[in-house]
């Protein structure tokens, strides 16, 4: 077991070149596409959350919940939704 972990911590130090990033030689970077699709569905996922609190913290009967009437968490949805909004606007701000 040792021989192979000395073996393998000889190919990774052969791959580190100073002032360039490691070639592991299996990392590809994620097309622009992809990260700003990726960006979006995220920002929809948090800002649907964000909605559901704030709807139960003002009182809305979604399912069974101890969230449901406490204004802390309609607080806690506006902040993830303002959130979600600055973190999709970032990345199309970004690509355009």
């Amino acid at each position: 077991m040792c021989a192979r972990s000395c073996v393998w911590a000889r190919r990774a130090c052969a791959r580190l070149v100073p002032g360039r990033a490691p070639d592991w030689g299996r990392a590809h970077p994620t097309p622009v596409v992809q990260r700003e699709r990726t960006r979006l569905v995220v920002a929809a996922v948090a800002a649907l959350v964000g909605l559901v609190w704030i709807l139960q913290g003002l009182g809305a009967p979604i399912g069974r919940s101890f969230m449901i009437g406490d204004l802390r968490w309609t607080a806690a949805g506006l902040i993830l939704v303002a959130l979600a909004a600055i973190y999709a606007a970032r990345g199309a701000r970004r690509s355009g």
